[in-house]
């Protein structure tokens, strides 16, 4: 089964700079290069400022991958005053 990993990367006062941004482009471009990544998804609250990304994988492991494989996305995101929650990792138990 596929595993699935919940990343909230942060509130913001007014509307978060990750899923309309370059960076956030960036960063869905560098997750989906990841090894086993099948879908990588970023949704923002306009009124709250909260975000969330969803990614699904092909493996447990491969969920669990390491900021540091992002290259320089992961310190353009922090530039921005982002601090991300550890992902939540969870196995797909009911297939699309």
């Amino acid at each position: 089964m596929p595993y699935s990993a919940l990343v909230k990367p942060g509130d913001f006062k007014g509307q978060s700079p990750l899923p309309s941004s370059q960076v956030g482009q960036d960063l869905a471009a560098a997750v989906k290069r990841q090894p086993g990544c099948q879908s990588f998804m970023a949704g923002g609250d306009r009124a709250t400022g909260q975000t969330i990304t969803v990614s699904t994988w092909d493996t447990e492991e491969h969920a669990r991958y390491s900021m540091d494989a992002l290259g320089d996305v992961a310190s353009r995101i922090q530039a921005l005053g982002v601090q991300a929650d550890p992902p939540q990792i969870f196995e797909v138990t009911t297939p699309a």
